[in-house]
């Protein structure tokens, strides 16, 4: 279920098309130096083209209630567009970007976009770039093996080929940027215009960490058990082998001229010192530092970029000395540090947010916000939508529909759930670790809550706050309470893993994997039932409530699952649907006796309860899973939104890795059949629906919001 699916980043997540702007930043604070003018290559201004409103406008109101009879008229009303970064390389005056959706050219002035180059849509996000040194050219490669060359003074992609296997790292190995290196399942060149080398023989193993120069020229890797390998590209053999007291590398990093590398795992940071020539290595220095996650070498310059306790560290320090050259420490994680020793600039990247920093005086000399858009709650009563960013990231949103104007705020740690009062009184944000923050509407703080490991699970009744479970207690946050207003333990062991689910009436609340018992609880706090029945044999992995209904999604041993829908308080057992994966989902329809299932890269089902159960396939289409369902109101229609993805499957979870593009679509359980489709050119992740049933909001995994509208 939803619960057990890991999300291949966000990574996570993220997409652009180039007729959608991004929203202008603050006034960057002027650099300190003067930089050595460069060679910047002519960039045609893109061709004018019918745009939809967007950032700064106000969404459409001439539109109509969406029904049964007009779904066929739903278009793209309202679209916008904003830059998630994956990775940087810098120049004197351009900078280009990979972001999940394409390239982004960006002024070195003032980070302000000068061109974005939309990748294919249907394609996986890329996993790395690498820029020509005219910056005329980049080269794309992504997790399924596709290579591109684009022309970044024409967005045309000039060559492409593809190999079933992940880039992990790229560079041009020649001013021209006639043939490129990669390191995939191992080393490899690939001439454009010819078929990418069979593999540098004996080099890597499938399970390594591995490091490219920028020009290509020399490679590294340490595989599994610490051998580790230094490779003369052009002359495609080994000049270096060396073996390590470390095993499993998460973070390497090469010298540019092969005179030093970097390996880390954990909270350990080895440097060494090797001789190309002589073909000797020694570990000059052990440092500690926790949770490392990335290392970056230049001429001059070690980075570590670590996340301590889920803090941001990174640490710039001179190869041959002990004392850092500079120390950034805070709250808001890093997803990528770039370097640009010649500028004296490092640059900091959290998907929508980049940061200059100086080397010098150590303070921010630029700085570039773009809206995040991996969940969202509308607040419908002043039209406004609470956007956030995803778990590993502290901003939150409030976009005015009416306008079109946002204004942002910093919650006090990463976000993990995220609730709006229907009345529009506050806005929740669930922190890691148990706070929980209450703002209004102007994003100003009403209070925390604080508490340690609770999991925020629906809005009470009353509207006094949010319901969470922690180790093995029930609890209620409430607006303007320090501590929470009630508490209630259950009959469970502190290493147990709580569920639950929240409904207007009651809290359902059961041991993950664990047991046969759920607790009925009511918002008061109060156990009021208990529902306890042989038919749970299995492992239960989620609740849910449809109406009065309780479904409660089963794991038993095989390749199977089941569901279980259950009328409450009493528990009777309604209906039993057997799942032909234990990843499927049911959706309970009790007005007509039916359930919507679900499973992940399959298909979409209708289940009549039995015995015999009987079912019909609405849809088949492979590699696509389905990540918001609306039903229109009293009828047998609803709206799905359907991302393409790639999955890898184990015992317990399915990772998905996303594509650019899925669809809208249309179904109806009464004709079986779907009835009406929009393909959309971005990853969509989650959907929208004021409650006067008129706007159907989209938000993308790669910066795109759209609203749709019938007209």
């Amino acid at each position: 279920m939803r619960k057990l699916w890991t999300l291949g980043l966000i990574l996570v997540l993220l997409t652009g098309l180039a007729a959608c702007r991004p929203r202008s930043t603050p006034t960057p604070v002027p650099g300190i130096f003067s930089p050595t003018p460069e060679v910047r290559p002519t960039i045609p201004l893109p061709t004018p083209t019918p745009a939809l409103p967007g950032p700064g406008s106000p969404v459409p109101e001439d539109v109509e209630r969406i029904s049964s009879h007009n779904t066929d008229r739903l278009v793209p009303i309202w679209r916008a567009q904003w830059l998630l970064f994956r990775d940087i390389r810098t120049g004197t005056d351009m900078h280009v970007a990979l972001t999940p959706g394409g390239l982004a050219l960006l002024s070195a002035a003032d980070l302000k976009t000068i061109r974005f180059i939309p990748l294919p849509a249907d394609t996986e996000f890329p996993t790395a770039f690498a820029v020509r040194s005219d910056q005329k050219a980049a080269v794309v490669g992504t997790r399924d093996g596709t290579l591109r060359v684009v022309d970044l003074t024409t967005g045309e992609i000039q060559a492409e080929t593809r190999m079933p296997m992940e880039i992990r790292s790229l560079a041009f190995l020649d001013a021209e940027g006639r043939q490129v290196v990669m390191l995939a399942d191992s080393l490899r060149t690939w001439e454009i215009g010819r078929p990418i080398s069979p593999p540098v023989a004996g080099f890597p193993q499938k399970d390594y960490g591995g490091a490219l120069t920028e020009n290509g020229q020399l490679a590294l890797a340490v595989d599994s058990m610490g051998r580790g390998s230094v490779w003369d590209v052009l002359a495609g053999k080994v000049v270096l082998t060396f073996t390590l007291p470390m095993t499993r590398p998460t973070a390497v990093a090469l010298h540019p001229q092969g005179r030093y590398a970097l390996v880390g795992k954990g909270d350990d940071v080895l440097v060494l010192r090797l001789d190309l020539v002589e073909g000797h290595s020694e570990i000059i220095r052990r440092m500690k530092y926790f949770d490392v996650e990335e290392l970056e070498a230049t001429e001059s310059y070690m980075v570590i970029r670590a996340r301590p306790g889920g803090a941001n560290q990174v640490l710039v320090l001179p190869w041959d000395q002990e004392e850092h050259v500079l120390h950034l420490h805070g709250d808001r994680p890093s997803t990528r540090v770039h370097l640009d020793e010649r500028r004296r600039r490092l640059y900091l990247l959290s998907l929508n947010r980049l940061e200059v920093i100086s080397l010098d005086n150590r303070e921010q000399i630029q700085r570039r916000y773009d809206l995040p858009t991996s969940r969202a709650v509308p607040i419908w009563k002043d039209r406004l939508l609470v956007l956030a960013g995803p778990s590993s990231y502290a901003d939150i949103v409030v976009l005015n529909l009416k306008t079109g104007l946002a204004r942002y705020t910093e919650a006090r740690g990463p976000i993990e759930s995220l609730w709006a009062d229907p009345n529009g009184r506050w806005i929740a944000a669930g922190i890691r670790g148990g706070s929980l923050h209450f703002m209004d509407l102007e994003l100003r703080t009403l209070g925390y809550v604080e508490t340690q490991s609770v999991k925020w699970i629906g809005r009470d009744a009353q509207g006094r706050g949010l319901i969470g479970i922690g180790h093995n207690e029930v609890l209620l946050g409430a607006v303007g309470q320090e501590k929470p207003l009630w508490r209630r333990a259950l009959p469970v062991s502190l290493r147990s893993r709580l569920i639950g689910a929240v409904s207007p009436e009651w809290i359902a609340v059961t041991t993950q994997f664990e047991g046969d018992t759920i607790w009925l609880l009511d918002h008061e706090g109060n156990i009021r039932h208990t529902i306890r029945k042989p038919e749970f044999a299995g492992e239960i992995q989620d609740l849910e409530w449809s109406s009065n209904f309780l479904v409660v999604h089963l794991r038993a041993s095989g390749p199977r699952g089941f569901a279980h829908v259950l009328h409450v308080p009493d528990g009777q057992l309604l209906a039993r649907l057997d799942l032909d994966d234990p990843l499927a989902r049911a959706r309970w329809w009790p007005d007509r006796n039916l359930a919507l299932i679900e499973i992940p890269t399959k298909r979409l089902d209708i289940a009549w309860p039995g015995p015999p159960m009987r079912s019909f396939t609405l849809d088949d289409r492979k590699d696509a899973r389905i990540t918001g369902i609306w039903r229109i109101p009293d009828t047998g229609q609803f709206l799905a939104i359907v991302q393409r993805v790639r999955a890898v499957r184990s015992e317990r979870q399915v990772t998905f890795w996303f594509f650019r593009g899925g669809w809208l679509r249309a179904f109806d359980v009464d004709a079986r059949r779907l009835i009406w489709e929009k393909p959309l050119s971005y990853s969509p992740v989650w959907m929208e629906v004021d409650p006067e049933g008129k706007w159907v909001i989209l938000g993308g995994a790669e910066g795109v919001m759209e609203i749709w509208g019938v007209r």
